[in-house]
């Protein structure tokens, strides 16, 4: 399977508040996140079976993260996994 990453802020950042409505895009606009120079492996992840994949956003500190599926190559399962740290 093949990824790319999408990200996204809200104009007035609540903690603890969901952001997102009903819509496909919960209402917010999202970008394709492509890395230092507008370059980069965020926008087209290939998952294969088994293998573990990780990348790096910082120091770029989005409010939203999300993978968007960009083939069409059958069904399949991924789990994705979020770590932060630091100030905020």
């Amino acid at each position: 399977m093949t990824f790319k990453v999408q990200v996204t802020g809200t104009p007035t950042p609540m903690a603890g508040m969901n952001a997102l409505d009903g819509t496909a895009d919960g209402g917010l606009t999202w970008y394709d996140y492509t890395g230092s120079g507008g370059v980069g492996a965020e926008t087209s992840i290939t998952v294969n079976a088994g293998i573990t994949q990780a990348f790096d956003l910082s120091p770029f500190a989005p409010e939203f993260i999300r993978l968007v599926r960009t083939d069409s190559n059958g069904p399949g399962t991924v789990a994705a996994f979020v770590t932060s740290s630091g100030p905020n």
